[in-house]
């Protein structure tokens, strides 16, 4: 035991000592980074600023002769005059070594300082001897102009000027073998960049005009520099070229000169890797060294911090701005790189060098301490461990041994454990404790286990005896079923259904979709509604209709679908057969509506015909006067005439009537009828009429329009007993595509709109929904037969309309009523009056073909009586064949439209076929006649509707007559 202990004990302090000293190498590493990245961000700051200082003005003076071009101070190519130009321009920048304008010719203006680099440069070394020797500054300044290459017959030609540039010291002239200014940096530099835009206009479509160069050796000195040029196009159209050298020993003096640590180095490349800015070095030759590496690669030999540093840039960072660690001779450096942007995408990289003992000189020493520490820390733990080893080896023994009897449940009383140890002692009492508590769960857990079995066992019986079934699927797999959904599926035992089919499978393939859309839902947290019915597929091929609700649950620790099943097949059989009763329920009240219907109309014909019998018997007697006679035969008239419109709304019920059209101004007809209307109203509802702004053509029956006015105000009449307003509002619409289409109107066509509104009781919802069914009623049976609405929803879909109402309990009803309106202009209203006399005696021969002896004894009369010919037939059949006879002895067609073997539209077609031109007339008392044998109305043939009156035949004969004459 003691042993046990003792080992514990030095694992714990060797772990703790290891601890201290990791945490101290690690705070160390931590602080030496965040003093490397405070110090490094100061050295980027600084070396922003002053390359700023050196790049800026240049950028800023560039853009200040690219205006200066453009307004033409630059394009005189007087020598003179060109330096008196750029001389304050050289010289207000202190870093630019050279000012070049050159144009597109490559012709070239150089002015530039008159230096000892100058003086030794390669140009300049045939004529040396000859030249005054280069200030100790650069006050001096020399140019030349036409600067060409010699084989285009011109050398070029110098002057040397005093530090003012007022007096000429020295001319002479040198050839340039092979020179192009285009092919120079700063000329294709500039020429790439070129935007032929005002300066304001340049910066507003965001133009960077400005191009820098890569860093190059420049022309006279062979020094690196850099060019910054820009290209503008004079007031006289030519394209010229400013262009300012930079030479790079600026860069070079900072960095070599540049402290960001005692010992630290800061070094300046291009975007190649060439050294600009070489690092400190304090060695005795560094001079020679800083010469020879500027615009070099870095060589290790002369600096070997910065080639390791700028490799493991190169081949670990991929040439991207950071900060990392190296390990240069055994010691820890932090490096950092960050680039600097001259301009138009140009970069400068400046690397930084820090060595870790800059950043924390007292690291080592306090590592050290931690060390001397630590050693003292285990031998005093290898003491103490010892000794606790001793003191808690015995009472933690009796502890192990109570322990592992509770570990075998033997739970009975134990003697108490003393230790001097409070927590030995705390720990026995815990162990004592803990018998017991276990004693105590050990008796709850097997009441629990006891009592969750009875539980089980009820709700088992519940799931087993009910009568809906229970199915629980997992994966489309059935993984539990009772047996009540083993009967509604087919199965005798749950052995051939529970994991052996799928669910898919009992579903009709119509379903399918539904279903897993259903369960994917329920999977997915939502909760589907109760599922009304579908066919379920049973094992013997047998379909039940069935109702379910699937909801998702956890079975086996994974998601599943708890769905319950009832069968409603004898639900739904009985649910039809109470449909079918209803349906033959309201077929006999439909069948007892018709018989009232043809009760009354019985009764009205009867009495019709108990006036026409009754003057006809009274106009055969011999003793009557002619005036009497006369007037029997009027009122006859009159009485078929009563007769007449009476079918005609019967037919207009049943929108099977011929109309009658004609144009129709509706603005006109309503106001016509609002005096009839108005007397039919009581004086308690105030009545409003508002015409439309514009003129109304509508191609209509005027006497079924009058039916619809007449119906739809009665109706409202008849909701307000106790009064109120009735208003008619007659306006033009047109409607778009999906507000015509559902009312089965055409987009865009010009419609009469009406609107009928009144204050009255309203109607409910139920009540709406029936209101246009024939026989339909709210009123008692003897105030209305249910026929009003209908006969005006028949008209207005007649006349290719549609009706709608919206009411409301206690809020009024409306009506809105659209028409398409007829094609043309605008056009006065006929009345009953202008039908005009019965036209003279015309003569002709007019083919008569009539089944009905009585109707086509009293047309031939009629027709003889006003100068016609008649040749009368009894069916299609006979017509046809009068007419093959002799064709062109016959003027007009006289056809009634249902004949026996042949009837009127197949006897006219034939007919055309002899002869196209011939005028045809169908007379027919049944307006769809057609319909019900797929016949249509022969093209130019005209309808006549029965019974006619004989003055309208004649009429109609003219007017064909004289259309053809026409």
């Amino acid at each position: 035991m003691r042993q046990a202990l003792w080992w514990p004990f030095a694992l714990l302090l060797l772990l703790v000592t290891g601890t201290l000293l990791f945490a101290s190498y690690a705070g160390t590493r931590t602080l030496a980074r965040r003093q490397a990245d405070a110090l490094m961000s100061g050295v980027r700051r600084e070396t922003d600023v002053r390359l700023r200082r050196i790049f800026d003005p240049i950028s800023r003076k560039v853009l200040e002769d690219y205006a200066t071009i453009r307004i033409g101070r630059y394009t005189t190519k007087a020598p003179t005059a060109l330096k008196d130009r750029l001389y304050p321009n050289l010289f207000s920048l202190p870093h630019v070594d050279s000012l070049m304008i050159g144009d597109l010719t490559g012709s070239q203006f150089l002015v530039m300082r008159y230096t000892p680099a100058v003086r030794a440069s390669p140009l300049l070394a045939p004529i040396a001897d000859k030249l005054p020797p280069a200030p100790d500054g650069a006050a001096l300044q020399f140019f030349t102009r036409d600067f060409r290459p010699a084989e285009w017959g011109e050398t070029s030609r110098w002057t040397l000027w005093d530090e003012v540039g007022r007096t000429a010291l020295q001319s002479w002239e040198l050839p340039l073998s092979g020179y192009d200014g285009r092919r120079r940096p700063w000329h294709r530099a500039a020429m790439a960049r070129f935007a032929d835009l005002p300066l304001d206009e340049a910066h507003k479509a965001g133009e960077n005009l400005v191009a820098w160069t890569d860093v190059y050796p420049l022309f006279t000195t062979k020094k690196p520099g850099i060019s910054a040029a820009i290209a503008a196009r004079d007031p006289a159209g030519t394209v010229l070229i400013v262009a300012y050298d930079l030479l790079l020993d600026e860069i070079a003096q900072f960095s070599s000169s540049a402290t960001p640590s005692p010992h630290g180095q800061l070094f300046v490349l291009t975007e190649d890797d060439l050294l600009l800015g070489p690092p400190r070095d304090d060695r005795p030759d560094a001079a020679t060294r800083r010469t020879a590496a500027i615009f070099q690669p870095v060589d290790r030999a002369d600096y070997p911090a910065a080639a390791d540093a700028i490799a493991a840039w190169q081949n670990n960072h991929a040439h991207n701005p950071g900060q990392f660690s190296l390990q240069l001779d055994g010691e820890t450096w932090w490096v950092g790189f960050s680039p600097f942007e001259i301009g138009a995408g140009r970069l400068l990289w400046v690397g930084v060098l820090l060595p870790e003992r800059d950043l924390v000189p007292a690291a080592t020493a306090f590592q050290q301490m931690i060390l001397i520490v630590g050693a003292f820390a285990l031998a005093f733990a290898a003491l103490a461990a010892a000794r606790m080893a001793r003191r808690l080896a015995t009472p933690l023994a009796s502890l192990a041994t109570q322990a592992q009897r509770i570990a075998e449940l033997d739970l009975a009383p134990a003697p108490e454990i003393r230790s001097p140890i409070a927590e030995l002692a705390d720990l026995s009492r815990t162990v004592a404790e803990t018998r017991e508590s276990l004693r105590q769960r050990v008796a709850e857990r097997t009441a629990a286990t006891e009592a969750l079995r009875h539980s089980e066992s009820r709700y088992r019986t519940l799931i087993e005896a009910a009568l809906v079934g229970v199915v629980v699927h997992q994966n489309n797999l059935v993984r539990f079923a009772n047996p009540a959904a083993l009967a509604i599926f087919g199965y005798d035992s749950a052995a051939d259904f529970v994991d052996r089919v799928r669910w898919e499978a009992f579903a009709d393939s119509a379903v399918r979709e539904e279903l897993a859309a259903r369960c994917a839902a329920a999977l997915r947290g939502e909760i589907p509604p109760l599922h009304p019915g579908w066919q379920l597929l049973r094992r013997d091929g047998a379909r039940r209709w069935v109702q379910s609700s699937v909801t998702a649950i956890e079975w086996d620790g994974r998601p599943a679908l708890l769905s319950f099943v009832r069968d409603i097949t004898e639900l739904r059989a009985a649910t039809e057969r109470q449909s079918d009763l209803e349906e033959q329920l309201r077929h006999a009240q439909k069948l007892e509506a018709v018989g009232l219907l043809a009760g009354g109309i019985a009764h009205d014909f009867n009495n019709l015909l108990q006036v026409i019998g009754g003057n006809a018997q009274f106009a055969t007697e011999h003793d009557i006067s002619d005036t009497e006679r006369r007037a029997c035969l009027e009122e006859i008239r009159q009485t078929v005439l009563r007769a007449s419109e009476m079918t005609r709304r019967l037919l207009a019920f049943g929108r099977r009537q011929a109309l009658q059209r004609e144009p129709t101004e509706l603005n006109a007809f309503v106001a016509d009828h609002v005096k009839m209307v108005r007397r039919l109203i009581p004086e308690s509802i105030a009545f409003d009429f508002a015409p439309a702004p514009v003129p109304l053509v509508l191609s209509a029956d005027r006497g079924q329009l009058e039916q619809v006015l007449l119906n739809v105000c009665v109706n409202a009449r008849d909701a307000m007993p106790g009064g109120g307003r009735l208003a008619l509002r007659l306006e033009a619409a047109v409607l778009d595509a999906p507000t015509a289409e559902p009312l089965g109107l055409r987009a865009g066509e010009p419609l009469a709109r009406l609107t009928v509104a009144d204050t009255g009781h309203g109607m409910d919802k139920a009540t709406l929904a029936r209101i246009f069914d024939p026989f339909f009623t709210t009123k008692p049976r003897d105030k209305g037969s249910g026929l009003g609405l209908a006969v005006v929803y028949g008209v207005v879909r007649q006349h290719e309309g549609h009706i709608a109402v919206s009411s409301e309990p206690g809020h009024g009803t409306t009506f809105v009523i659209h028409l398409p309106c007829a094609a043309g202009d605008p056009v006065r209203a006929t009345t009953s009056d202008s039908r005009g006399a019965t036209p003279d005696r015309p003569g002709g021969t007019i083919l008569l073909a009539e089944d009905n002896e009585a109707i086509r004894r009293v047309a031939s009369a009629a027709l003889q009586h006003a100068g016609y010919e008649i040749r009368s037939v009894a069916d299609g059949q006979e017509a046809v064949e009068t007419f093959r006879h002799s064709p062109d002895s016959f003027d007009v067609l006289l056809f009634d439209v249902m004949m026996p073997r042949l009837g009127g539209f197949e006897a006219a077609r034939r007919c055309r076929q002899l002869r196209p031109d011939i005028p045809v007339v169908l007379a027919s008392g049944y307006a769809a006649d057609s319909l019900d044998d797929g016949e249509t109305l022969p093209e130019g043939a005209h309808q006549l509707q029965k019974p006619y009156q004989t003055d309208t035949l004649l009429r109609l004969l003219a007017r064909l007559r004289t259309a053809r004459r026409e």
